[in-house]
């Protein structure tokens, strides 16, 4: 530091390198994007380029939240649906993939089982059925 005193300026006395500058700025609204000066001082910047415009870019903005509301809405509907359908599916393979299995473990117990017992002959009888079945679903 010199030492030098520098003094105060007062409030009412602004050099001209004081002065509020300005600078080209373009609306913040989409629809508008004009182009207007924008003062560079203490305060709330200047987003839009008339107030009227900022009413329309507020009310735009509630509407376009209110479509994207209903839009991830009736996605979220789409993929539950989709899911569902997707489930459907899955189960019928699941249930195709379930009777091989239980096709697979008469057929052993067929293999050693006292045919003369009713019960045997009705489960040799729907495994043939079921085996046919199968067989037609390919």
């Amino acid at each position: 530091m010199s030492g030098n005193v520098v003094p105060f300026a007062s409030p009412g006395r602004r050099s001209a390198s004081d002065s509020a500058d300005t600078v080209t700025v373009v609306c913040a609204r989409p629809a508008c994007r004009r182009e207007f000066p924008r003062s560079l001082t203490r305060g709330r910047r200047q987003d839009y380029c008339t107030p009227k415009c900022q009413q329309l870019a507020n009310s735009e903005r509630r509407k376009a939240r209110a479509k994207l509301k209903h839009c991830e809405e009736s996605a979220a509907r789409l993929r539950a649906d989709c899911a569902a359908y997707d489930a459907g599916q899955a189960s019928a393979q699941d249930a195709a993939q379930r009777l091989r299995l239980a096709l697979a473990k008469t057929e052993g117990i067929l293999e050693y089982a006292d045919l003369d017992n009713k019960v045997i002959k009705q489960l040799r009888d729907l495994h043939v059925a079921a085996t046919a079945y199968l067989e037609c679903g390919r």
